[in-house]
């Protein structure tokens, strides 16, 4: 999450959604793409849920906002 490509590097990508019946981890089959090129590290909040981090967890919040490693 430094924004600096290095070979063996993989993608974080943070997907935000509106609602979810899906507990936190059993959301992420749903979402990963299946055949991408590099590692995928994937995290799929509610809108809910990623209000909760910004208020409980401020500086992965942060980290995700920035794309920056903590």
């Amino acid at each position: 999450m430094n924004g600096v490509p290095a070979p063996g590097g993989d993608v974080d990508l943070c997907l935000i959604l509106s609602h979810s019946d899906l507990p936190f981890r059993a959301r992420i089959p749903r979402y990963l793409p299946s055949g991408f090129p590099v590692g995928l590290d994937l995290f799929a909040y509610t809108e809910a849920e990623f209000a909760a981090l910004a208020e409980n967890n401020s500086g992965w919040h942060g980290c995700i906002i920035m794309g920056k490693e903590m």
